[in-house]
């Protein structure tokens, strides 16, 4: 999935799933580390596209 593909994030209890026209993919933080967490957070977050918690985009 290339990031500038991304159209939709949203959140749920911690998860996040992104979201292409034509893919998503799930993403289990619970199964990243700290420190990989804090990275992936920081990506997202230059996307400049707001996690949507509870949404259907």
């Amino acid at each position: 999935m290339n990031l500038n593909e991304i159209n939709c994030i949203e959140k749920y209890e911690g998860d996040y799933t992104l979201k292409t026209e034509t893919k998503e993919l799930k993403i289990n933080t619970k199964l990243i580390d700290e420190k990989s967490l804090a990275e992936l957070n920081r990506i997202l977050n230059e996307l400049d596209i707001s996690p949507k918690k509870n949404a259907i985009c």
